[in-house]
């Protein structure tokens, strides 16, 4: 599942390349549901007939575009979660930057980029946790990322998922 249509069917021009049999969903529901190799496509591609399921892949997991916007909602993501955990099947969610929601479902099994893939650009991710700390000792920040911030040798990006209604913002 990749959150692009476009990009899903370059990865299914690659996969025909290497020599695998591929249905690009919506297009080839019917070679789906007949059994190839690998079925790639964008939010549909969750529902999609698949005989003997092995492995669910959601390529950026973290994009809003595998959200349903539409009545009735749902996310791309949860329903890969949910289809693999009902077969029996492994489920992988990449994402250069993963979500709380991945991360929360992944637990112990979430793999951070090695130190290799550091150097090609894939970064650091830490998600802290601040909600057992007192309301009024909370900033937007926290102490480790003003330190981070501080140091000028490192570059740092600091993505505030704050919605616009907060209950409580101490300073």
């Amino acid at each position: 599942v990749h959150p692009s249509p476009a990009a899903a069917a370059a990865v299914a021009r690659r996969l025909r390349k290497a020599g695998l049999t591929v249905a690009l969903m919506p297009d080839d529901w019917a070679a789906a549901a007949g059994g190839v190799d690998v079925v790639v496509g964008s939010r549909v591609a969750v529902w999609a007939p698949c005989p003997g399921l092995r492995t669910v892949v959601v390529l950026d997991e973290h994009d809003e575009a595998l959200q349903e916007e539409r009545a009735p909602t749902c996310h791309a993501r949860d329903v890969a979660i949910e289809r693999a955990r009902r077969s029996g099947t492994r489920c992988v969610l990449v994402s250069p930057c993963p979500t709380a929601t991945a991360v929360r479902w992944a637990g112990a099994a979430v793999r951070y980029a090695s130190a290799s893939e550091r150097v090609h650009g894939w970064p650091f991710v830490d998600v802290v946790d601040r909600s057992d700390e007192e309301p009024w000792r909370r900033s937007l920040v926290s102490s480790a990322l003003i330190a981070a911030l501080r140091d000028h040798d490192r570059r740092v990006v600091c993505v505030l998922n704050t919605p616009g209604r907060a209950r409580l913002l101490a300073c």
